[in-house]
């Protein structure tokens, strides 16, 4: 999987506007089912996040079903 791209604004919080990028890449189809997430230090590196900002938004995306493991 390819990364999303987000233009990060103060509106919303980083943990939101990474729940919604990887909810909208998942409802796109460009997360397949069962397909793997690209590595928390790929992650984290290309959106210039702390890895806590990256495990909450991963957190959440459990709890909301979205993800596995």
């Amino acid at each position: 999987m390819r990364i999303p791209d987000i233009d990060f604004h103060p509106a919303a919080s980083k943990v939101e506007q990474i729940v919604q990028a990887l909810n909208d890449a998942i409802d796109q189809g460009l997360l397949a089912p069962a397909s793997k997430l690209p590595s928390a230090r790929e992650m984290t590196e290309h959106w210039c996040v702390s890895k806590f900002t990256l495990i909450e938004a991963l957190d959440r995306l459990r709890s909301q079903g979205r993800i596995t493991s």
